[in-house]
């Protein structure tokens, strides 16, 4: 069995307005994600923000039964939702609640290559020269062929992520992204190519894509 997690828990600070619900053709930015998902998985675990939870109450047009809190940080947010997985889970992937564009190829091949490999993350080469800076200054060139920009859905055996996680707390590790806590316990992730099409809602220039997509 596979069960999904959408993070969707966040504070919006750089759209200045709570992009998740932004509306697009008549319904919100996160109903996209939603209906992408389903295409690919039955099981979702929705992590809302507290002060969405009465929304949720009134407008779950999916029926979606665990609906989770999220918390202080991302890495919370998914920690809460990770409590609420069935106990015949066998993968979790982990999804932004605002890359509303992934297509169910995709999740469908983070699925498998999850299954066999234990641990597997979608993202696309860096097109763009990439500089390690410090103080305003350049410190050296990165070299772009061993750069990769990474995405979700992220897919995980159950007891890989459970235990990432589990040593992630007791050291006070803290990552950027759920593979980074997997990296971190010792397990190796597989890249499996993203899409551009995948992308993060975070500013506002990234809503006037959105509406251009859709």
């Amino acid at each position: 069995m596979t069960e999904a997690i959408i993070v969707s828990a966040g504070r919006s600070k750089r759209t200045k307005r709570d992009k998740l619900y932004f509306p697009l053709k008549g319904k919100p930015l996160i109903f996209y994600t939603i209906e992408a998902m389903l295409k690919a998985v039955s099981s979702i675990i929705l992590v809302v923000s507290e002060k969405r939870l009465n929304w949720w109450k009134e407008n779950n047009i999916f029926g979606i039964k665990k609906i989770a809190i999220g918390g202080e940080k991302r890495q919370d947010s998914v920690y809460n939702g990770l409590k609420m997985l069935d106990k015949d889970t066998e993968i979790v992937i982990i999804h932004d609640g605002a890359r509303p564009f992934v297509s169910k190829d995709l999740i469908e091949r983070i699925i498998s290559s999850a299954k066999d490999e234990g641990a597997a993350v979608p993202g696309i080469k860096s097109s763009s020269t990439v500089k390690m800076v410090k103080d305003g200054w350049v410190l050296n060139t990165l070299n772009r062929e061993n750069l990769w920009l990474i995405q979700t859905p992220q897919g995980f055996k159950k007891e890989i992520i459970l235990s990432s996680y589990k040593k992630a707390y007791e050291s006070g590790f803290y990552g950027t992204d759920c593979a980074s806590l997997v990296e971190k316990a010792g397990f190796k992730v597989k890249i499996v190519g993203g899409e551009e099409k995948n992308i993060k809602i975070t500013t506002a220039f990234d809503l006037f894509l959105a509406k251009a997509i859709v």
